[in-house]
């Protein structure tokens, strides 16, 4: 869908300062259409602002890359493109943080593009999400600074996954 919706872009919907788009259509009808055995990204990588010699996991190039597309296509005048990759790639997070003292919750929403899980020790990607769901314990030096009891209190913290994306990036 991702590629589809930039290949789908045209000059008419993009406007000055869109040029990594232009770049991206370039770089996914190479990917998908040359013979050639190779190209050379030095456009692409220029609209990234970034040095050419620089390196980045996958992890950090996904954000970036989603980052720098999304405040480009935040531009548009066409609420499609404007909202494309919330739609396709956003989903919503929320942490409670409940004082075992007075059982008020505090929620802290947060909206992301990727979900970091721990990946060693598990066999599974379920096993990896599960984890990431389980309560933790805020005791000891660890304890939670409670708005309502006024002071440090022994704490139970949940995540929980309130809104998946279409596209989930992990």
């Amino acid at each position: 869908k991702f590629r589809e919706f930039i290949f789908n872009l045209r000059e008419r919907t993009l406007t000055k300062g869109m040029q990594i788009l232009n770049e991206l259509q370039q770089i996914f009808v190479h990917l998908q259409c040359s013979t050639q055995k190779s190209w050379n990204p030095s456009a692409f990588i220029k609209c990234l602002n970034i040095p050419p010699n620089q390196q980045q996991d996958a992890q950090e190039f996904n954000k970036l890359l989603l980052n720098i597309v999304e405040d480009t296509l935040k531009k548009s005048d066409v609420p499609e493109i404007r909202d494309f990759l919330p739609k396709m790639f956003q989903g919503e997070i929320s942490n409670t943080t409940t004082c075992r003292a007075c059982r008020y919750p505090s929620e802290r929403p947060s909206k992301f593009y990727e979900l970091s899980v721990q990946v060693k020790g598990m066999k599974r990607l379920e096993d990896s999400i599960e984890s990431m769901l389980i309560p933790e314990a805020l005791t000891g030096s660890n304890k939670y600074l409670c708005s309502r009891c006024h002071c440090k209190q022994d704490a139970d913290r949940q995540t929980v996954l309130k809104k998946l994306p279409p596209v989930l990036n992990i």
